[in-house]
């Protein structure tokens, strides 16, 4: 049976005039608009939409961006102990070259996304429903997809400490470019797709999670 691959949509190319995010309200809207070099920490994007935007170089500590909106938009060198985003939006968005410590977009939808060359330490995923996404040479410490819905989901050259698939529905999820050291709640995993090799390396886990000594 194949696999279908997720499906990405292109970015469009638009001018960008540099934005001062500083004096963003709660619920504002911002199109074409290019935020860089800048620290955001503690600013309030609570139901802030942002169209065709680029954030460069952009610190977002302590902002509060809950039920953000981001469309056809890019997230580039972002650094920042943490980015909280619960109950947000990403509609073709593309998060590059960043540092993350917590990326908590929980309860949240994702679609067309692409996550690339990003040192991330938990990404929290839990009850986010994620289409067309893909994981590109990322390391991650701990992702968390419990009561996740994931479709056409894939990673790429990544590498995963820690993967909590509790509870999630995985529906054409790729798992065999993913190096993973530990996954909990294994019966999560129904859906997704992994190697010969994976499934050797993980036999252990596979045996405890099925209750099986293996001596």
């Amino acid at each position: 049976m194949s696999i279908r691959p997720p499906r990405i949509s292109r970015l469009p190319t638009t001018h960008l005039e540099p934005f001062n995010a500083q004096d963003v309200a709660v619920g504002d809207a911002i199109e074409a608009a290019l935020i860089a070099d800048t620290d955001l920490a503690g600013v309030d994007f609570g139901d802030v939409s942002l169209t065709t935007c680029s954030v460069v170089r952009t610190s977002l500590d302590d902002a509060d961006l809950t039920g953000v909106r981001i469309v056809d938009s890019r997230l580039d060198e972002v650094s920042s102990a943490r980015v909280f985003a619960p109950r947000s939006m990403l509609h073709n968005v593309r998060i590059e070259n960043s540092r993350i410590g917590a990326l908590d977009l929980f309860g949240g939808k994702m679609r067309s996304v692409i996550i690339s060359d990003c040192k991330l330490g938990l990404v929290n995923l839990s009850g986010n429903e994620a289409r067309d996404v893909i994981f590109r040479s990322c390391v991650i410490d701990e992702l968390d997809v419990s009561e996740a819905t994931l479709t056409r989901v894939a990673f790429d050259d990544t590498t995963v400490t820690s993967l909590d698939v509790h509870r999630a529905t995985l529906t054409d999820v790729d798992l065999r470019d993913l190096r993973v050291n530990t996954v909990r709640n294994l019966g999560g995993l129904a859906g997704a797709t992994i190697t010969a090799h994976q499934a050797v390396g993980l036999a252990e886990q596979f045996a405890a999670h099925l209750g099986v000594a293996v001596e």
